[in-house]
């Protein structure tokens, strides 16, 4: 259901009205979800049983965007971030009529938030807190604050963690620009104290800052980008301070907060694209140093060296396409370690895609790996086949996918040795408007140096959707462990319209796990899920 008001001063033309966007409309949906297995599915952190409240919601006023999201959940907190979250966010420069000082501001954002300034500085942490982004004229004016995950690792207690960032410069970042941004994280010593806190966890602090910039030309067909940063990072907030050696101004010194667990690094890229007709291309080389560290994105790759390119050309109006692909990683960029690793990819493919033929694409991945200390030398060479096709059958509409692959992976210790073979099929036959049918076969053998695993799996289902508001579907799955044990099982669901009330969907499932050596481990699962989702 969409709700949309409407003013407008004196009578106007018909043809005018109706072209006129509402001054405000609203839409959204909101949905409940409740869920419950006898047993943890294997691998799985969710809970066995839980209810789940998402809401999302879209206003537009006066043209301007306003989103809001509300996730909660009776699961409990696992690992370093809340499962609750709740988001606002609006784009003023997106309104009808510009507003002075108002329309300046392209993003405003309060809640969990997941602001990207850069590789080195922040990128993909989620912050609880507040994100705002300006662009008045050519200036570009960014700040974020709030509380980021915890410090803790897993299910550890960790500290709170708390983030303050902003940006300046000039240009937005998917065009030509040139951005300062400034990054702190830190971790409280006094959220975590006494018997709570965890052996060897200790609160830290990194304060990140970075140039970073970015030229598009020809209509965006060719672009240029790099950055340099620079990050000071204290292992532990609570270390001794440094004396006797420098003294830093007041100011710098409030800062930094150096001690003696304090260190210096830097990092820097630089990437290039071109795109044509029927050619593109991408190149780039990075390197971060080995005490380069940043809060802000504790999944960065350290101590690294690398280049990068990739080509890829286009024939016969692009029916037909072929790529070329290298990296090459280094470590150990100052001997600090025994021994160097070097790692060096390639990548070669095509793919050809006719109209009423099956489509194919090949792909060969050679890799190599050695480290000049340890006497590590890794070679790896995976050749990967995938065809497609639709096609007709007694008058029945058919689509087959076929995956192959082959992979060798050879090592001067055989242990490390192995062949693996691997074959995929799957059907999807459409019997009518309302009934689908499909099925699925995979088969993967893995030669080792002392055994062999053989896996093999498969599943058939149906659907069946009626033009009345409800649909089912079912199927049966099967996967075997050669020698190890087997899982077989069924699922059946349906969805129906409750008018008003929104749509119903329900999900259940049956499990059967076997263990071929020990029957001790045998056990089975069901689960049960159940969704009510509306839309207005």
């Amino acid at each position: 259901m969409l709700f949309m008001v409407m003013y407008t001063a004196g009578a106007l033309p018909e043809v005018y009205a109706q072209e006129t966007p509402p001054d405000i409309t609203f839409s959204g949906t909101t949905s409940v979800t409740g869920f419950y297995s006898n047993r943890p599915a294997a691998g799985s952190a969710v809970a066995n049983e839980y209810v789940r409240y998402s809401f999302s919601g879209n206003i537009g006023l006066y043209g301007m965007p306003v989103r809001a999201a509300l996730f909660l959940t009776t699961e409990p907190q696992a690992g370093r971030s809340s499962r609750q979250r709740f988001t606002i966010s609006a784009d003023p420069s997106q309104l009808f009529r510009a507003v002075p000082v108002l329309s300046w501001f392209s993003d405003i954002s309060l809640g969990r938030t997941v602001p990207s300034y850069s590789r080195y500085t922040l990128e993909g942490t989620r912050v609880d807190g507040v994100s705002v982004v300006m662009d008045p004229g050519a200036l570009h004016l960014a700040f974020v604050a709030g509380r980021a995950e915890r410090s803790g690792g897993g299910r550890r207690p960790g500290f709170n963690r708390y983030v303050m960032g902003g940006q300046l410069g000039a240009g937005k970042s998917d065009r030509s620009h040139f951005h300062l941004t400034v990054v702190r994280v830190h971790d409280d010593p006094s959220s975590l104290t006494g018997e709570n806190r965890p052996a060897g966890v200790r609160p830290m602090e990194t304060l990140a800052a970075g140039l970073k910039g970015g030229l598009v030309a020809y209509e965006r067909k060719i672009s240029l980008s790099g950055e340099i940063a620079g990050s000071v990072f204290t292992r532990d907030r609570e270390a001794s301070e440094i004396t006797g050696l420098f003294e830093l101004p007041r100011t710098a010194d409030q800062l930094l907060n150096p001690n003696t667990s304090t260190s210096f690094d830097y990092a820097w890229n630089l990437n290039g694209r071109a795109d044509f007709r029927s050619t593109r291309f991408r190149a780039g080389t990075e390197w971060v140093g080995p005490g380069y560290r940043t809060l802000g994105n504790p999944w960065l790759r350290r101590d690294l060296f690398s280049w990068q390119a990739r080509v890829d050309q286009f024939f016969w109006n692009r029916r037909f396409s072929a790529n070329v692909q290298t990296r090459r990683n280094r470590d150990n960029l100052i001997p600090w370690k025994e021994g160097t690793t070097t790692s060096t990819s390639w990548g070669f493919g095509a793919g050809l895609r006719i109209p009423g033929y099956p489509s194919v694409s090949v792909q060969i991945a050679p890799h190599f790996q050695e480290n000049d200390a340890r006497g590590v030398d890794i070679t790896t060479l995976l050749v990967s086949v995938t065809s497609s096709y639709t096609y007709q059958i007694a008058g029945l509409q058919s689509t087959t996918s076929i995956f192959a692959s082959w992979q060798d992976n050879s090592a001067h210790n055989p242990v490390m040795e192995y062949t693996r073979y691997t074959i995929s099929v799957r059907e999807v036959l459409r019997i009518t408007r309302q009934l689908t049918g499909s099925g699925s076969f995979s088969w993967s053998s893995t030669d080792f140096h002392a055994r062999r695993v053989t896996i093999t799996s498969g599943e058939l289902g149906a659907t069946y959707r009626s033009g009345s508001g409800y649909s089912m579907s079912g199927g049966a799955r099967l996967s075997n462990q050669q020698g190890r044990g087997n899982r077989t099982g069924f699922y059946i669901s349906g969805e129906v319209s409750l008018g008003w009330a929104g749509t119903l969907s329900v999900r259940a499932e049956q499990d059967y796990f076997r263990d071929e050596r020990q029957s001790d481990r045998d056990f089975d699962r069901s689960a049960v899920t159940a969704t009510l989702t509306r839309r207005f």
